[in-house]
């Protein structure tokens, strides 16, 4: 009886890791885990330069506000929040929700005032160039700029890709070893 069960639970396994052998080894497999383990690479890569200020971590210098100089004129200028103390405090009230204007070449910058009361304004700021866009999210209120968080997506994330490419080839090449190995030739025990 009990030589019975062991056998049950021996054919169920090897059933089931036939299974996987041929789902691993199948054509689809290389391409589909290639491309999700870059997409998943990229954006894990990408969460861990996402900074929330409200728990204390250090602003990075490349955060930025935006100005508005003239007041008249809906242009502004982007700065970084360590240039801040140069500028009146009226200049950082947004009057239009939102704005964008291009550096030349691929390079943009963007702000849009996400809420907005009588006493405060969040405000979002983007920075879009060829490797790297940046996002600043601060708080405008009477008493100042409040930075909460920013974030940055820089092509040099796309290191993992190289990384995706071998580690699937790998696993493929090993499933395909045990597919000839264990499924198209049929195992004795």
């Amino acid at each position: 009886m009990r030589n019975e069960k062991y056998l049950f639970v021996m054919d169920t396994a090897i059933i089931w890791l036939k299974y996987l052998i041929l789902i691993i080894s199948s054509l689809w497999f290389w391409p589909v885990s290639c491309t999700t383990a870059s997409i998943v690479g990229i954006q894990r890569l990408t969460e861990r330069s996402v900074h929330h200020f409200q728990i204390g971590e250090a602003i990075p210098h490349k955060f930025s506000v935006v100005v508005f100089p003239n007041l008249a004129e809906p242009s502004f200028t982007r700065i970084t929040y360590a240039n801040i103390a140069s500028y009146p405090a009226s200049a950082f009230h947004a009057a239009v929700a939102s704005g964008f204007q291009s550096r030349g070449g691929e390079d943009s910058e963007s702000y849009t005032v996400q809420a907005q009361s009588r006493t405060f304004q969040t405000i979002e700021v983007m920075k879009e160039g060829d490797t790297q866009t940046l996002w600043s999210t601060y708080q405008l209120s009477a008493s100042g700029i409040t930075p909460i968080s920013s974030r940055e997506f820089n092509i040099g994330a796309a290191i993992v890709i190289p990384f995706a490419v071998a580690i699937a080839t790998l696993i493929c090449a090993l499933a395909r070893w045990l597919r000839r190995r264990f499924v198209e030739t049929e195992v004795e025990y």
